[in-house]
């Protein structure tokens, strides 16, 4: 290894510029900062190894330096072009995809200069030549060196294109930055060109990689002082064709001198031509065609879209008049939007306003302030909105009847301190003198924005409601006490027929039935015996007439309810029941209770028939089990069955009348009628009621 200037000259350009790169680096954050990184540290690798390969003799080293030294060579085109494209802004397309399809070319040009020995297609022969004691690769290029010559060149000179194009549309301002790193970039590509012509100190040397360690510096001083990269400049024609809106720029006789793309699309319709140069009026001398200044508002309409037209005179340093700025804003969609909210807020207010009763937003303070109400309020108090809104002759409180404000102010207080919703029945005085019931209902709501709280709801007018409940629930008690007094009548009637069969026709049938026998018993001699057969089966059936009469009285009025009481009777019942029906029914408890009504102990014993004889029989049951207990001042009196039962609580459509009369009839003596099905699918129909009856006074 022979270490010359030479060597040591290009080393330390390498060195210099992989510095410069790793400083650069702390700016990559932006894109631009970290291409030229990049740039800067292929720069590196080429000028370094370029000094190795001039360090030694032999070729095998210098033929590696040379591979190593197309690391770089290859990777600078282009990370020149993308840092070119990212610095003057016209990056929209550089996505990751056509980076890579950019680096396919170099790629191949490393492995084919790294593989020539095989194929000799990127140089056709390779040897060391020595000049001035300094020993250097002498190269004969190949078809494939020349194509990647060619494809690094025009990378070079598209990028400088860029840079150049940018640094005639940037502001005066930014031109200087932009025409320093121009300056650092033409010195790097003058150097390459120089060596491609001939001109090398030495005849051999190639100072490209030197001129790159010298753009780096003078970017590094950039970035130190004229910042570079903290405001990056933007070729004015890409912002003025990037821009949504159509901009149009007039000179002083108002014609147009220059338009954006979305301008000039709108200028090829007739209607808008027409509209710009009759908008507003036009200037005195103005020329023929041309645009006139637009009244302040102006608007331009064309088919279906609407355009807003703002105009801004342009002045120079000296305060001489340059010309006009057009903007034409495209306010389709937010016409569109305000022409629908409009519709929106029309049919809020239609809705709000034909609701029944009166809707209404009051605030959260003192005097609960009515910031909305809609006009329903009008015909619900007879007072217009206005009156109650803040600075109004009243407050709503004014018109709640005395009566009803305090405990209307405590239901309403509670539920906004527990943010619950509200709903309160009360009388307010109408503005004619009448009362009228309202119903209320509302809520607290919190804007997120502003945090404050609001309470909004509904009033409605429900006097005629309450007229009209007042009215039925009249009619349900008169019905009530009707039904009760028919069947305080039937029981009468039933006790009246009832002491008719047993006093009048089972006495009568007793006497006869007595008469009979005794005739039969003193007939004499066998000459009798037919007419004494005879007379015993009259007995027979005179005592089967009076079994029957005795049931039949009995079912009319059971005498054993009075003489025995409740618990007995329903005993004897169910093995009435069990006997007729065939179904195995057993009392399996049997507590002696005593109502105080004997009106109620009919009306349960009744009851307690038709579960038997209605809803056990109906069911299919083959077992049934009664029981009479006392609970907590309460008689229950309860049937579980093994029929078919239904849901939990559900009663069959065909027992819905029956069971809606016998849970009435208990009703009237304060009691209740309920039918479940337990866990084992068995049914229990419970007769509740109380020992003493509401309103009767204590013992």
């Amino acid at each position: 290894m022979n270490v010359s200037p030479v060597s040591l000259f290009m080393m330390g350009a390498g060195i210099l510029c992989l510095g410069l790169s790793v400083y650069v680096w702390r700016h990559r954050h932006d894109h631009t900062a970290l291409s030229l990184s990049l740039l800067l540290l292929a720069a590196a690798t080429w000028s370094f190894f370029y000094g190795v390969e001039f360090s030694h003799s032999s070729l095998p080293p210098m033929r590696v330096a040379l591979v190593l030294q197309y690391l770089g060579i290859a990777a600078m085109p282009v990370l020149f072009f993308v840092f070119a494209l990212r610095y003057s802004g016209n990056d929209r397309w550089l996505g990751s995809s056509r980076v890579a399809l950019l680096c396919i070319l170099p790629v191949f040009t490393v492995a084919m200069n790294a593989t020539n020995d095989l194929h000799h297609l990127f140089y056709s022969s390779v040897s060391v030549g020595v000049a001035s004691d300094f020993s250097f690769l002498r190269l004969q290029p190949g078809p494939f060196y020349w194509l990647n010559i060619v494809y690094a060149h025009a990378l070079f000179v598209a990028g400088l294109v860029f840079m150049i194009r940018m640094f005639f549309g940037v502001s005066r301002v930014d031109r200087p930055r932009v025409g320093y790193l121009l300056a650092s970039a033409l010195l790097a590509f003058g150097l390459n060109i120089a060596y491609r012509v001939g001109l090398r100190p030495y005849g051999f040397l190639d100072l490209t990689p030197v001129g790159f360690a010298v753009m780096g510096l003078m970017l590094t001083e950039g970035i130190l002082t004229r910042r570079i990269f903290d405001i990056k400049p933007v070729a004015l024609d890409v912002l003025f064709d990037g821009i949504p809106d159509a901009v149009l720029v007039l000179d002083t006789n108002g014609r147009v001198v220059n338009a954006n793309p979305a301008a000039r699309v709108l200028l090829e319709s007739t209607v808008i031509r027409q509209q710009l140069e009759t908008t507003g009026r036009r200037g005195a001398g103005a020329a023929q065609g041309a645009v006139p200044p637009a009244a302040e508002g102006a608007e331009i309409v064309a088919a279906d879209r609407s355009f807003s037209r703002m105009d801004t005179e342009l002045f120079g340093r000296g305060g001489t008049r340059l010309g006009t700025l057009i903007v034409l804003r495209d306010v389709t969609e937010r016409r569109r939007a305000a022409e629908r909210l409009q519709r929106s807020r029309d049919r809020y207010r239609s809705l709000v306003n034909n609701i029944p009763g009166a809707t209404y937003q009051r605030a959260q303070d003192a005097n609960r302030t009515m910031r909305f109400t809609s006009a329903g309020i009008e015909a619900l108090s007879g007072y217009s909105p206005g009156d109650f809104f803040d600075g109004g002759a009243r407050t709503w409180e004014s018109v709640v009847h005395p009566d009803d404000l305090e405990r209307v102010e405590h239901a309403i207080s509670a539920a906004v301190e527990q943010q619950s919703p509200w709903e309160v029945e009360y009388r307010i005085l109408h503005r004619d003198g009448a009362v009228r019931w309202v119903y209320e209902k509302g809520v607290t709501t919190v804007d997120p924005e502003t945090g404050e709280t609001s309470l909004n709801g509904f009033i409605l007018d429900m006097t005629q409601q309450k007229r009209d409940r007042a009215e039925l629930d009249q009619s349900h008690r008169e019905l009530r006490r009707l039904a009760t007094h028919l069947q305080a009548v039937r029981e009468q009637e039933r006790a009246a027929v009832a002491w008719e069969l047993h006093d009048e026709i089972g006495q009568a049938l007793s006497v006869v039935r007595m008469d009979v026998a005794d005739c039969s018993g003193r007939l004499p001699g066998e000459e009798h015996a037919r007419i004494r057969s005879r007379l015993r089966r009259t007995v027979e059936v005179l005592d089967g007439a009076i079994a029957r009469l005795r049931r039949v009285y009995t079912g009319l009025r059971p005498g054993m309810l009075d003489d025995l009481g409740l618990s007995a009777t329903i005993e004897w019942q169910t093995s009435e029941f069990s006997r007729s029906s065939g179904i195995d029914c057993r009392v399996w408890r049997l507590d002696e209770v005593q109502l105080i009504d004997d009106r109620c102990s009919l009306a349960v014993f009744r009851v307690f028939q038709g579960v038997l004889n209605t809803v056990v029989r109906s069911s299919g049951a083959t077992s049934a089990d009664v029981s009479v207990e006392q609970r907590d001042h309460r008689v229950v009196v309860s049937v579980t069955d093994n029929g078919r039962a239904g849901p939990d609580g559900d009663v069959p459509p065909y027992l819905s009348m029956d069971y809606a009369a016998m849970r009435e009839r208990i009703r009237e003596c304060g009691g209740t009628l309920m039918m479940r099905t337990g866990e084992d699918g068995r049914r229990t129909i419970e007769i509740s009621i109380p020992l003493q009856q509401p309103g009767a006074a204590a013992s």
